[in-house]
């Protein structure tokens, strides 16, 4: 095929080369008399440019930004009711709004699991004075405002965001969703619909860190079967069970104002104050009118207790999830420049093979063992815990040298000090992540909801950005020795996990326990 190509081309170049020479010759008279200079510099020549180095004239002096020169402070007060109202300005034409609730599936202990699924698929449908979803969107919409609800362990989420001009619409939208919702036969309906097919999705996908996040809080490993320990997604056998006098008494105990926080970004505090009291202060929920509502009853609280266990399932692929726990705040920040040093990610996550390219995931997991797929840690607080994941996946038949990997990751966070450039750069990774998450506006709300309903106010990100500063080799280390001297939970979801391809769950907590002691540890780990 080569050499008739060769054929081809040659008597094409010997025919069309010289017709080109042909066409493209000019006699020397026809062209322009030379000139000294030739391109744009012909046709400028007579224009002055200005000097680069010189301020121009006709425009106003540079004002630079300094330090503290525009700094917003969240501003926090309490409504009569117990309701907190939390806002910080900020520039732009647009806001948002939202209220967080201490609820979700920590506090279904005395009811069916799932309702705080079910809450999070109801919200913004029909109320007493929206009869439908379409009013209420098309509300929305003309003031160019979105809506969303999220649920997760310990809180639930309403928010909005919106032109600053349509801030009432909204927080009456706001109100009468919370506390004024119909929950009609047909919308349980389309909510049953949609929990099952999104239950139904979490098991198709190639990702299954939401899967193995539940499962290491789990009855059989993290938490027990209490608090922390209950599911976040509506268990199959309730999807048909969870009736609108269910979610009701549920709202009856946990939707109280004292409960509540309406915050805002890019508002003006008083006037979201006034909001507040319009719409909040004095609106009865309509689960107060019912009569075969029980009476509303004093919520003990409840402790999250942190158990340790293990939570296997056969499927398709193999990954598997450590998970010790860490209670006290001030290791939190540490926790996350832990996070931050080991790193790590999927084999082809997005970003390219080169990011995160210096994180211990991705020098000694990911570059080093090819059948690995994914190698990652993250970290998560609660108010009353916390847990800190290392998570492994890989083709089933590398299953136990996968393990022996993980186990080695764990010794060498223990037994030995990082390196000072990994530390300053795990810290400086940190701290870069930190403020720009918090140049999107609805990170910014979360932010200062979730702080003001934790501990009744907000510490600005420099406040972090000093902590994350502090850290020390020695805080790691500490840290990392006292997160696994605690039982341990493994969560393992894939092929083989039940198989003798798996380690026992004995085999990996005894070996992490000898990484304490120079004389037992292995000597794989140095």
């Amino acid at each position: 095929m080569l050499s008739t190509a060769r054929l081809w081309c040659r008597p094409i170049l010997r025919t069309c080369v010289p017709k080109y020479i042909r066409t493209n010759t000019t006699s020397k008279s026809s062209l322009p008399p030379e000139t000294g200079s030739l391109g744009r510099d012909s046709l400028l020549s007579s224009y002055t440019f200005p000097s680069m180095s010189k301020s121009v004239s006709w425009l106003p002096d540079v004002k630079y930004a300094q330090s503290g020169a525009n700094r917003y402070e969240t501003h926090v007060t309490t409504l009569d009711n117990g309701l907190k109202v939390a806002s910080e300005k900020l520039f732009g034409d647009f806001c948002t709004v939202g209220v967080i609730i201490s609820a979700g599936p920590r506090f279904e202990g005395g009811y069916m699991n799932g309702i705080s699924h079910f809450l999070e698929k109801l919200a913004f449908m029909s109320t007493t004075n929206y009869a439908n979803r379409d009013l209420i969107q098309d509300s929305l919409q003309s003031v160019n405002a979105i809506c969303d609800c999220q649920n997760s362990k310990d809180i639930i989420i309403y928010a909005l965001s919106c032109r600053t001009s349509g801030l009432e619409r909204v927080v009456d939208i706001l109100s009468e969703t919370i506390f004024q919702p119909k929950l009609l036969s047909e919308e349980l309906e389309e909510a049953q619909a949609a929990v099952f097919g999104e239950i139904d999705n979490l098991y198709k996908r190639y990702d299954p860190t939401p899967i193995l996040t539940d499962m290491i809080h789990s009855v059989r490993a993290g938490y027990g079967n209490q608090t922390l320990g209950l599911p976040k997604f509506t268990p199959l056998e309730n999807i048909s069970k969870i009736d609108s006098k269910l979610i009701y008494s549920y709202m009856n105990d946990y939707y109280r104002p004292e409960r509540m926080v309406l915050a805002g970004v890019g508002v003006d505090h008083d006037y979201l104050v006034e909001l507040g009291k319009k719409h909040f202060l004095n609106k009865t929920p309509v689960w107060k009118t019912m009569k075969d509502i029980a009476q509303q009853k004093i919520i003990a609280p409840s402790k999250a207790i942190w158990t340790g266990g293990k939570c296997l399932i056969e499927s398709d692929l193999s990954n598997l999830t450590f998970a010790p726990s860490y209670l006290e705040e001030h290791d939190f920040v540490t926790t996350c420049v832990l996070s931050q040093l080991l790193g790590g990610g999927g084999s082809f996550s997005a970003g390219g093979p080169g990011k995160g390219l210096y994180s211990r995931m991705y020098m000694n997991v990911l570059n080093r063992n090819e059948l690995m797929r994914t190698a990652v840690s993250y970290n998560q607080a609660y108010e009353d815990s916390g847990c800190f994941y290392m998570h492994f996946g890989c083709d089933p038949p590398f299953l136990k040298k996968m393990i022996d990997v993980a186990l080695r990751e764990i010794g060498l966070l223990i037994a030995h000090m990082p390196d000072a450039d990994e530390l300053d750069r795990a810290k400086a990774q940190l701290q870069s992540m930190l403020f720009m998450n918090l140049e999107q506006r609805p990170i910014v709300f979360e932010d200062v909801a979730r702080q003001v309903l934790a501990v009744g106010k907000r510490q600005q990100a420099d406040y972090y950005f000093n902590r994350i500063k502090r850290i020390t080799a020695d805080d790691i280390v500490r840290v990392s020795r006292r997160i696994f001297s605690t039982p341990l939970a493994v969560a393992g979801y894939g092929k083989g996990v039940n198989s003798s391809d798996m380690r026992s769950y004995n085999y990996i907590a005894d070996t992490i326990q000898r990484q304490f002691s120079p004389k037992t540890r292995w000597r794989i780990f140095g």
